[in-house]
């Protein structure tokens, strides 16, 4: 969805600033590095999406006549924000692989090939055999999958609303594990001046 062009800038730069010693200037300040962090991202992703952002808001101006469509449309809103999150916070994870990493960009490469087929843009998640079950429940599910069952109106209320449970909790947990990550690796971090 929103993220998906800027997914592998956010993993790229980030891992440049750390292999490049730039992180410090952030970690040296007096604010918090994370809101830092994501402040930028998603000031850069708004404007660097704002054309899709403008297409999103006619399509729901377009959808208002439609009772059905628009009752749809709108509960798509939270949703799109736990695809913000969870794409954020899986794309920061990337790239502080560069703490231990030179190059991350083949990770990156290879998580946005992964993430597309995981998400349900290939082929939807209900349908693939033995696995199928498994993969509705990862975070790369409800980026795409479950916004898409909501939208196309074959979520009743009590799947909506687990699918926001669910979106919440993969927000939470992917929190904590870009928080882990991050910590585990300053701990190796070698930059000037720290």
């Amino acid at each position: 969805m929103w993220l998906e062009g800027t997914e592998m800038a956010i993993s790229v730069s980030l891992a440049w600033e750390i292999n490049t010693g730039k992180i410090s200037r952030y970690l040296m300040s007096p604010s918090s590095f994370g809101k830092i962090l994501f402040f930028r991202t998603i000031g850069r992703s708004l404007v660097g999406n704002l054309q899709s952002l403008l297409v999103l808001a006619a399509f729901g101006l377009i959808f208002i006549s439609n009772l059905q469509g628009t009752f749809n449309f709108f509960w798509l809103i939270p949703t799109f924000i736990f695809t913000i999150f969870i794409k954020y916070f899986l794309a920061i994870s990337l790239g502080f692989l560069a703490f231990w990493f030179i190059e991350v960009e083949g990770f990156v490469e290879a998580y946005r090939a992964i993430s597309i087929f995981l998400a349900g843009n290939v082929v939807p998640l209900n349908i693939i055999p033995f696995f199928g079950n498994y993969l509705i429940a990862t975070p790369f599910a409800f980026t795409f999958y479950h916004p898409m069952q909501i939208y196309l109106g074959k979520y009743d209320t009590n799947q909506t609303i687990s699918v926001f449970l669910g979106g919440l909790t993969w927000c939470i947990v992917l929190y904590i594990l870009a928080k882990i990550v991050f910590r585990l690796g300053l701990k190796r971090n070698e930059s000037v001046g720290l």
